[in-house]
């Protein structure tokens, strides 16, 4: 079957094949295939494992569609001395030739592919060693390229995932010169952001996947069930807050926060609330240990090997507990993490006398949680059987580890790997850069990292922003650290682009160069968040971008493929576009004169971005729609008055409707809508509650924009206004709007009042209905709000 599988996935591959030529060949060149015909059989190990029939397929198939000769597969006893052989992996003919251990002279994962004679053998160390010395040959040796796993079809269904697929040239005469190769791994461990991309993953050189797709060609350590924030899946504070039901549902308690609410966070308020949990609290580590071991023993009885567990925190930023148990651990380990740490110590002690084949996994993540290492006490020393993945997640996103900016997570980093030698990365490129991207993960490297996983931008991203070429360098770096990096853009975007390739290293230059010189911070600490990047961009460098893609689509208007792959590039300034088309069109009238060009350029759309690019063609036809600032607001001081309109957060519709009467011609829908309806204000890094308003019968009012008084609340860098109790997922951000350094004439407080509008129920479109999910529109809702504006009136500085 897997044979088949391998044909079948390799087959699309002679669609895209080129013809092409070699250069005279020599007496000494071994001559592999003429006219469709082959003297060489391939030969498979002794004991070949899945990974060797796996390699042996993958080598056939390339070899057939590349020479169109069928070279067969024998095992070792069908040897003899007079024919000629590929040999992937070690047997008793092939050693006969290497002579006595080769393996010897190789580490863990390390390979060699080299000729002897007529012969070629191909073989390595480790689980996946014989399929990294067959991968070396069809790359290095045969010409085969896989510059990216993924594509996407401009084609109907537009927008699908689907393989991308090797390219290669086709030669019917092939011969190769004598060749002799050895090849290893930057990093021990590898692991992929994009699984579904299996095949182009595992012969890039990926040697750890998620359990999550069982394939026993996939691990040299079987990685946990769930890959992190754990800590609700054994500890559920109630069953609708248990991650992962499929594996964790078997926790028989899932009601813990009713039962035992000393298992969870004391904030600085006095008060138990469902943040982390209390990890001095001995109760808590009794429960948590037996609910672990019992997923061994779970694991163990399915029949899986090489268990690795996540243990970590749940997503929610803030300290783990504040109680007087806790404070005295943290200074204990000298460090916010430490009754986490304390608990590990104990933890890892006793799984490692239970089961010495497991492997435990934790995040250094968030600098007011784990970033920061303990200083372990006198006599103690660090756990062996865990691994720790350093997730800088607080980084500013625009410059690397050697900026003064981030040079502190670095640290934090260099001091993990010296307290354990089992430091995994998680590393977030964030905004499609490369420089940052090759900068760290050499500085990872010389840190001493043993593995490495770089979260690539999602869907909305995926395919474009350079997130295929990050991908592509990614993974030739974690085989060789030092790869000539600008060669390698070189060939990825000559073979992508064609004719546009120098003018798209251009635009990947000019990109670099406009993130370098931002200004903004966009770390998580700095309250601004993600999406204040590249602020400091002008219409006139959008337009002079815009006008390159119009050259670039001309000159691969001839080539479907080439053409489609400057597309895609295109799309991520595309949306860049139309989110600030209103201000463009101000500035350079004369390019942006109708956004439906560039609308119609993103042809279908993929259905995470249908209401994201609603949203903004909403805002694009009510650009001219502002009106003044209402009574008594209007009367005031220009500059003590700010106004916005909330937005909705994640996926699910509608975001907003178009509203005549609406102080910027559009409403915010809010999401759930309580009855009676609420709203208030929070903030979520102090976990405070703040003024909250309840619209009562009185209040009521159908059809018509209310100004409601919320009242008085004091900004911090993470605060919301919020809409419903139900969701709380139409919000306002206002960190990054209203926050500035307290001072003796600012203390971030604000007089707030909110206009809303209620009315019948907003029924959902066809493609709304289809994009609908647990928090879109209830269709039993008895009515609809609309919010237009928050309208926010500075205060003096109390005295």
């Amino acid at each position: 079957m897997q044979a088949m599988r391998i044909v079948s996935f390799l087959f699309f591959i002679s669609l895209i094949a080129m013809p092409g030529c070699r250069s005279a060949i020599s007496q000494k060149d071994l001559r592999l295939a003429a006219a469709g015909q082959t003297d060489y059989a391939v030969v498979k190990p002794d004991k070949p494992s899945e990974v060797d029939e796996y390699a042996v397929s993958a080598l056939t198939n390339f070899l057939f569609l590349k020479t169109g000769a069928v070279f067969p597969v024998i095992s070792p006893n069908e040897t003899s001395a007079t024919n000629k052989y590929i040999f992937v992996g070690l047997s008793a003919p092939s050693l006969k030739i290497l002579g006595k251990e080769p393996l010897a002279s190789l580490k863990d994962q390390e390979y060699a592919a080299r000729s002897e004679g007529a012969n070629i053998v191909l073989y390595g160390k480790g689980m996946h060693g014989n399929l990294y010395a067959v991968v070396d040959f069809m790359e290095n040796t045969l010409g085969r390229r896989w510059y990216s796993g993924r594509l996407i079809s401009e084609k109907p269904p537009h927008w699908q995932n689907g393989l991308g697929q090797p390219t290669f040239n086709v030669e019917r005469e092939l011969a190769v010169k004598p060749f002799s190769r050895k090849g290893g791994f930057a990093f021990k461990y590898r692991l992929p952001s994009y699984e579904w991309m299996f095949d182009f993953h595992l012969q890039s050189g990926m040697n750890m996947f998620s359990s999550k797709r069982v394939n026993p060609l996939a691990f040299s350590l079987k990685v946990m069930p769930q890959g992190c924030h754990t800590f609700f899946g054994y500890i559920p504070p109630s069953p609708k807050e248990q991650p992962e039901t499929n594996i964790f549902g078997w926790v028989e308690k899932k009601d813990f926060f009713a039962t035992n609410p000393e298992y969870f966070t004391l904030h600085t308020n006095g008060k138990r609330i469902v943040n982390q949990l209390c990890f001095s609290n001995h109760g808590l580590r009794k429960e948590l240990t037996k609910n672990i071991l019992e997923h061994i023993r779970r694991l163990k009885a399915e029949g899986q090997e090489r268990i690795m567990l996540d243990l970590s925190a749940h997503d929610n930023p803030g300290e783990f507990c504040y109680c007087q148990e806790c404070e005295k651990l943290k200074k204990k380990y000298q460090a916010v993490g430490g009754p986490f740490y304390d608990y590990l110590s104990e933890l890892c002690a006793l799984v490692k006398e239970k089961h010495p084949d497991v492997m435990l996994h934790t995040l250094a993540y968030r600098l007011s949680q784990t970033q920061k290492p303990p200083v372990m006490p006198e006599g103690v020393a660090f756990p062996d059987n865990i691994v720790i993945q350093y997730a800088s997640v607080e980084d500013n996103g625009d410059v690397d580890w050697n900026h003064p900016i981030n040079h502190g997570a670095y640290e934090d980093m260099l001091a993990w790997c010296k307290l354990t030698p089992h430091v995994w990365t998680w590393y977030y490129p964030f905004n499609g850069m490369l420089d940052r991207l090759v900068t760290d993960l050499r500085l990872m490297k010389k840190a001493g990292v043993e593995g490495a996983f770089v979260e690539f931008s999602g869907d909305y991203n995926g395919a474009i922003n350079f997130t295929e070429l990050q991908i592509y360098v990614y993974n030739k770096l974690l085989q060789d650290i030092d790869r000539d990096v600008p060669a390698l853009v070189r060939e990825f975007t000559d073979h992508q682009y064609g004719p546009a390739a120098a003018m798209v290293r251009d635009y990947l230059c000019e990109m670099e160069a406009a993130w370098k010189a931002s200004s903004t911070n966009t770390s998580f600490s700095a309250g601004k968040g993600m999406s204040r990047r590249l602020t400091g961009l002008t219409p006139d460098t959008i337009r002079l971008w815009q006008e390159s893609f119009d050259r670039m689509e001309t000159m691969t208007a001839d080539d479907e493929r080439l053409h489609a792959n400057v597309r895609r590039l295109r799309r991520g300034l595309d949306y860049r576009t139309l989110d600030e088309w209103n201000d463009f069109k101000k500035a350079c009238p004369g390019y942006f004169a109708d956004y439906m060009v560039v609308r119609n350029r993103l042809g279908a759309l993929p259905p995470w971005a249908v209401a994201q690019v609603s949203d903004w063609e909403m805002k694009i036809k009510t650009a001219d729609a502002e009106k003044p600032l209402p009574t008594p607001f209007d009367a005031m001081e220009k500059g003590m008055v700010r106004r916005f309109v909330p937005v909705r957060l994640g996926a699910g519709v509608p975001k907003n409707v178009m509203d005549p009467g609406a102080a910027f011609g559009y409403g915010a829908v809010v999401t759930l809508p309580d009855m009676p309806f609420t709203f208030g204000f929070y903030q979520n890094d102090t976990k405070t509650h703040g003024a909250k308003y309840t619209v009562n019968t009185n209040d009521f009012f159908m059809g018509a924009y209310k100004i409601y008084h919320l009242g008085e609340i004091q900004v911090t860098p993470d605060s919301i206004v919020w809409f419903s109790s139900r969701s709380w997922v139409t919000q306002l951000q206002l960190g990054e709007r209203l926050y500035s350094p307290p001072a003796p004439d600012n203390d971030n407080r604000y007089d707030v009042h909110v206009s809303l509008k209620f009315v019948s129920p907003i029924q959902l479109t066809p493609d709304e209905i289809r994009q609908n999910n647990k928090f879109s529109l209830d269709t039993n809702d008895l009515y609809s709000v609309l919010c237009d504006q928050i309208i926010f009136v500075k205060k003096p500085v109390k005295q």
